[in-house]
């Protein structure tokens, strides 16, 4: 886009001649004869400099560069004038004018005043672009940096639950919770494949703050709804997420708006499903934001064949301090 220039000057003539000779140099011009007349042109046009005279009637070009430097800083004005005096010097200078020409201006020097102007004024916005996408790229890797802690914190808390000897349901409650807060959900169920159906193994969110087990978790019955079924069997078949971004009546009463299920593997086996949920009150869940806790995923593997395991052992009956009790006997 070729640059625009604003000519303020009271003299006909002079505003023509500056005109042919800036028309010749490539810029586009645009012309105003008082300093009032001057700031009303700018607002249309929006020129990229001004060049303007000093004494003028109704505004001077002191009094207009002013108004035009406090609108808009970054955007050079250049004045001209015949009657130099050092206290007019002193206040262009003052006011932020870029460059000062005394009349009969010297053409030649004129064009390379604009053009150290123009040059000023693209590196101030290139300098300012860079500064502005340097800090986005800060910011960028800043919460990058703080997801992948995240991401590391969560295998950490993990990873210790599972090197200790704790409850299967709270091993896998803890598995949910965590995944669900990678992906920035609110709700999360963890369900396994059964002969007959799916068994729902943990929930968070549906009513708590905390992980439901048991009776509490029971009771929610999400593993007999209709629409469970359904997105489990389509994560079956593909093998891969499924997005849902709406839910059915009995989630939206807990406030679930959307859902994402993504497969849980073993090798090449299916061993559970983790659901996860936004409010309704939030945009609906994507692919995008499943990302954090598809990652996760090998670790709540990790979980569920630990549980397995645990629940394997020869009169297991659920209770860990008889476990660590019938241990004690073989090591005493």
């Amino acid at each position: 886009m070729p640059t625009k220039i604003l000519i303020v000057d009271d003299e006909l003539s002079v505003r023509h001649m500056l005109r042919r000779m800036l028309e010749a140099a490539g810029y586009v011009v645009c012309e105003a004869d008082d300093g009032q007349a001057g700031l009303l042109v700018d607002q249309k046009e929006l020129p990229d400099l001004v060049l303007t005279d000093l004494k003028m009637p109704q505004m001077d070009g002191l009094q207009m560069a002013q108004a035009l430097i406090e609108h808009n800083a970054d955007r050079p004005v250049l004045m001209m004038t015949a009657y130099a005096d050092v206290e007019s010097a002193r206040r262009a200078l003052k006011i932020g004018i870029y460059e000062y020409f005394l009349k009969p201006v010297d053409m030649s020097d004129l064009l390379a005043g604009i053009s150290r102007a123009l040059e000023r004024r693209r590196l101030i916005f290139e300098n300012r672009a860079y500064q502005k996408d340097l800090e986005k790229k800060v910011t960028q890797r800043t919460f990058a940096l703080r997801q992948k802690i995240g991401d590391l914190e969560a295998r950490d808390v993990l990873l210790r639950q599972l090197l200790s000897i704790q409850e299967p349901d709270a091993t896998l409650g803890l598995a949910l919770k965590l995944a669900v807060g990678l992906c920035g959900a609110r709700f999360g169920a963890l369900y396994t494949p059964e002969s007959e159906g799916f068994l729902l193994r943990a929930a968070f969110g549906f009513g708590k703050d905390d992980i439901l087990m048991g009776g509490e978790m029971a009771q929610l019955g999400l593993e007999n709804l209709e629409l469970t079924h359904k997105l489990l069997k389509a994560v079956i078949e593909r093998k891969d997420r499924v997005v849902l971004p709406r839910t059915d009546a009995v989630r939206k009463g807990f406030g679930v708006g959307s859902l994402g299920v993504l497969p849980v593997m073993k090798g090449t086996d299916l061993i559970a499903f983790l659901e996860v949920g936004n409010g309704v009150d939030r945009k609906p869940i994507t692919g995008k934001e499943l990302t954090r806790a598809i990652d996760f995923l090998p670790y709540v593997a990790m979980a569920i064949n630990d549980c397995i395991l645990q629940e394997s052992i020869p009169g297991w009956d659920g209770d860990v301090e008889d476990i660590l009790g019938e241990a004690e006997k073989w090591t005493s």
